[in-house]
């Protein structure tokens, strides 16, 4: 269930876009979360009005479940940023609990998805199969460009920008690292593209199956549920070997990088952190 997949990690990262943003994107969350659908179903009107309150509820639940449980991990990360050293296994164990949290809000977007997807039309789920593949075509154009340099040189150049933001300017050494960490024989974009393809194609059975009036509300959470567990662990041992290796050398590189980094720069990645956590705060009260 790709598209769910990418509605859930919106939500999370929403949190790490500019201040003002993530207020006004947050409080209409549900309203923004049918224009973002829209775009896929070309929604009737009697299913935007079916949506809005199930996604209402949603963002409620949301707001006063997860907004909590990201304010804390935000302060855990906080805590181990503020270390001289950090070692792959701790950042690990925080990527883990991004991924729970998004593994949560699928299980409680389940009865939604469950309960609208038998309305879609054949015209809106091919048009959804349509749109899978442009935004699938996106993702090579910018993903796996010809040259296997020009495959590297985007991958660095993301993990720069992204490093720079939490610690401030990189020294040329801090560079190296992230340079190095791109090892070409770890970029194999023909993989992660497959799977990508893989998931479209999951969806796009998942919710054909759906308009089956002969199952049951169980066993459409089931189809539902059995999908995302896909997304989480590949039904293709390689790439979900390649996917375990990334991660684990994601880890690894992101330990080394801090490590490497002055007081100065570990400042500014508390205050970079700080500034969410105060505005999951803010969010959290009103």
């Amino acid at each position: 269930m790709l598209i769910i997949k990418k509605c859930c990690i919106a939500v999370v990262a929403c949190l790490l876009i500019s201040c003002g943003f993530v207020k006004i994107a947050y409080n209409k969350a549900p309203d923004l979360t049918i224009w973002w659908l829209n775009d896929y179903f070309d929604l009737s009107a009697e299913q935007k009005s079916a949506l809005n309150p199930a996604l209402q509820k949603l963002h409620l639940w949301h707001r006063q479940t997860q907004l909590p449980a990201y304010q804390q991990l935000l302060k855990e990360m906080q805590s181990s940023l503020s270390k001289p050293q950090l070692n792959a296994q701790e950042v690990c164990e925080k990527i883990d609990a991004i991924k729970q949290s998004i593994r949560t809000i699928q299980a409680e977007a389940t009865p939604i998805i469950v309960e609208v997807a038998p309305s879609l039309s054949d015209k809106q789920r091919m048009g959804f199969k349509i749109q899978l593949e442009k935004r699938t075509e996106k993702w090579k154009e910018e993903w796996w460009p010809e040259s296997k340099d020009a495959q590297i040189k985007v991958r660095q150049d993301k993990a720069e920008d992204f490093a720079e933001d939490v610690y401030g300017d990189l020294s040329d050494a801090q560079q190296n690292i992230l340079k190095q960490s791109v090892i070409p024989q770890n970029v194999k974009p023909e993989l992660s593209y497959a799977e990508i393809q893989r998931r479209n194609e999951d969806s796009v059975t998942i919710l054909n199956a759906l308009q089956n009036p002969a199952l049951s509300s169980d066993e459409k959470t089931q189809l539902v549920k059995t999908g995302f567990d896909r997304v989480q662990k590949s039904p293709n041992p390689m790439y979900q070997e390649y996917a375990d290796t990334l991660t684990k050398h994601t880890c690894e590189t992101i330990a080394q990088l801090h490590t490497s980094t002055s007081a100065e720069q570990k400042r500014h990645a508390n205050d970079w952190l700080q500034n969410y956590i105060a505005q999951i705060s803010a969010l959290q009260s009103q």
